[in-house]
């Protein structure tokens, strides 16, 4: 690979994570900040991204539970990008199998990283029941409007004739996801290991 070539995949890669800084930016400030209240320089970084972010917040899968995940999956891809382009510029030509396994890792993360969310705001609100925290305070309203619709189908599963106190659900809840995230990491980590030994 020439050094014209190794050049212009630094500057694709150096460009990439530019890009991918001022995703986060936005993405983190949004929130803090809405409408009126952001500032110029933030306004602009939103019109610089919004046409990345736009197509993938129309992928109605990537909208669960009030969350709206499309945002993961872009930061995924950019990611994808720096790494691969930052291996081309060291005059090394990934194989299929390192770029398989490098989606395969950042899709197992993101998943993962998913289901311990979950799990950490059911341990959130569960400690807050424990030490009876006030019921009427707005965070614990919005975390039971997101954690309530995910347990309840749980718990009719498991108990279908006898209520189970929301207490005991928030720790089964949390446990499941839990097991899950380890579960996925397994899965994804052997099935990037086993990508890294295609031959091509």
């Amino acid at each position: 690979m020439n050094q014209l070539a190794r050049f212009g995949f630094s500057i694709v890669s150096v460009l990439a994570t530019v890009y991918l800084v001022l995703v986060l930016i936005s993405l983190v400030s949004r929130w803090f900040m809405q409408g009126a209240a952001r500032p110029n320089a933030l306004k602009f970084i939103d019109k610089l991204v919004e046409p990345y972010l736009r197509p993938f917040r129309s992928l109605k899968f990537l909208q669960i539970a009030g969350f709206d995940l499309s945002p993961i999956l872009a930061l995924m891809l950019l990611q994808i990008v720096v790494q691969v382009f930052s291996v081309l510029s060291s005059g090394i030509v990934p194989r299929f199998g390192y770029i398989l396994a490098l989606i395969l890792t950042m899709l197992g993360s993101s998943i993962g990283s998913l289901f311990l969310i979950f799990a950490v705001l059911a341990a959130i609100r569960l400690v807050a029941i424990l030490v009876k925290a006030s019921t009427v305070n707005r965070i614990w309203f919005f975390l039971d409007t997101i954690l309530q619709p995910m347990i309840a189908p749980i718990l009719n599963r498991l108990s279908p004739h006898k209520k189970i106190a929301y207490a005991n659900g928030l720790a089964l809840y949390g446990a499941l996801m839990v097991i899950i995230w380890l579960g996925v990491k397994l899965v994804f980590d052997l099935l990037a290991s086993l990508s890294v030994g295609i031959p091509f």
